[in-house]
């Protein structure tokens, strides 16, 4: 296989703009039926409308620029840009939280104009440009409408002309940024490790009701706040503290890094408050004692 391997394509800490990653092309590839054109910026993938690698824009894009859909010569992933703030100006902060590429590795490629396609059959493919299959979402008979929408939740759906779900990425976002919350009752998942041979790992961090928050890797308890407070929610505040507060607003819980100041953000997933000063480092961690994911 040459392309670059899942841990090598999670790119954490790059300061990217959002304008310079705006936009989609939908083109055809030699052989196949014309694309249909979209308007650029879209984050909808119609029937009969076709991604390709190695374009200027190979990417659904949502509607709040947080979260990417995109094509790769090798694989499909979903992506997460946080945004930063501060007196530099705004940026962002990138991660991978799911990705679909050809697990035998025989038709993978660095440089080849690879196409994800929602056929009219309501299927979703890659393919390599020479027609191989490298992935599918098995959803072919579903309908002759479908769209596949990158929401503004993290989320990749498909739904069917009448607007049915058949299928989707399960995705949340995985970082918080200054001013971000995780409410009570909802989770931060990642499924980047979800396609891993070896592993096959779920991440997922919950804000339980109960005011317990868990981060669980499949069934398996890495770590919980011992906080109790029911209908508590985190909130990563604008100072740079990492915060459990209850449903009034009361402490319960804090990371300690208040005056950390901007472009800081919590990594749900390591536990850890990162900071971008020019160079990227850690500020806040919890060690999880844990050398594989499960």
């Amino acid at each position: 296989m040459t392309s670059a391997g899942p841990d090598e394509r999670r790119h954490r800490g790059r300061r990217l703009s959002l304008l310079s990653m705006a936009g989609l092309l939908l083109l055809s590839v030699a052989g196949s039926p014309p694309a249909k054109a979209a308007s650029e910026g879209t984050d909808t993938l119609y029937a009969g409308q076709q991604l390709v690698a190695l374009t200027a824009h190979d990417h659904l894009l949502s509607r709040s620029g947080e979260f990417h859909f995109s094509l790769s010569p090798d694989s499909i992933a979903v992506w997460q840009f946080a945004p930063l703030d501060g007196p530099k100006g705004p940026s962002s902060t990138a991660t991978g939280t799911w990705f679909r590429d050809d697990p035998t590795g025989r038709h993978q490629s660095s440089t080849d104009h690879s196409v994800l396609r929602l056929r009219r059959n309501g299927n979703l493919v890659l393919m390599t440009s020479r027609g191989y299959l490298l992935w599918s979402s098995h959803t072919g008979g579903t309908g002759t409408h479908n769209r596949v929408v990158m929401r503004d939740n993290g989320n990749v759906v498909m739904y069917t002309g009448a607007g049915k779900r058949v299928w989707s990425t399960r995705t949340t976002p995985v970082y918080l940024a200054a001013g971000q919350r995780l409410l009570s009752g909802k989770q931060m998942v990642s499924r980047w490790g979800e396609q891993q041979a070896s592993v096959k790992a779920v991440l997922r961090l919950t804000m339980q009701t109960d005011g317990q928050l868990v981060l669980r890797c499949n069934r398996n308890v890495l770590w919980h706040s011992r906080t109790h407070r029911r209908g508590s929610y985190l909130i990563m505040q604008k100072d740079g503290n990492l915060v459990i507060r209850g449903p009034h607003g009361q402490p319960q819980w804090s990371s300690h890094t208040a005056g950390a100041g901007p472009y800081t953000w919590f990594d749900a997933m390591a536990l850890e408050i990162l900071k971008d000063t020019g160079s990227l480092r850690p500020i806040w961690h919890v060690e999880l004692g844990y050398s594989t994911p499960c």
